[in-house]
């Protein structure tokens, strides 16, 4: 008796599990298994919109030194310090020459400051690198960098330029 009810089981979840399985890791409920929630998609989303600011701000400040105009694609990461006069930025994004149709995204690092207390407006751009085509960055991606070393986000220059701090000493390559 308990071996009868036993293999009816069997056939019946055979049925169920089959259709599934026949497509190999991408079953009905795998297919789903890779993607972001809604909830993660909007936090991205937010954090991308905040740094957006920043990164139109630098990268304004970027073209007025080059004969390159670049526009912006996609804000990136941004890390945020407290100092005792200023909040102090760092940030990625992504931008590409405006006059070619088909040019290469490239990645850029900023830094930037505002007042503290200060909530619009007085958005200083400190430096702004490129640092070359998106995802062909080498090198260590802190490069020193004490201020961002918690999120491990935000990609810095090899050539330095920016305020790293430190023990309590916030040094700077400027």
């Amino acid at each position: 008796m308990f071996l009868s009810k036993y293999l009816s089981l069997k056939r019946q979840l055979r049925k169920i599990v089959e259709p599934c399985s026949k497509f190999g890791p991408r079953s009905r409920l795998g297919k789903f298994r890779n993607r972001k929630s809604k909830k993660e998609r909007e936090v991205i989303k937010r954090g991308r919109d905040a740094t957006r600011p920043y990164a139109v701000a630098a990268l304004k400040f970027y073209n007025e030194d080059t004969p390159i105009e670049y526009k912006l694609v996609k804000p990136g990461f941004t890390k945020t310090v407290v100092l005792p006069t200023c909040f102090l930025y760092h940030i990625n994004f992504t931008a590409k020459d405006a006059n070619v149709a088909d040019a290469q995204e490239e990645l850029f690092f900023a830094e930037l400051t505002t007042p503290c207390g200060v909530t619009h407006g007085a958005i200083c751009v400190r430096c702004c690198q490129c640092m070359g085509p998106r995802g062909s960055y080498l090198g260590d991606k802190m490069n020193g960098c004490y201020i961002c070393c918690t999120s491990q986000l935000v990609q810095h220059p090899l050539s330095g330029g920016f305020t790293r701090g430190g023990d309590g000493i916030f040094l700077t390559d400027l």
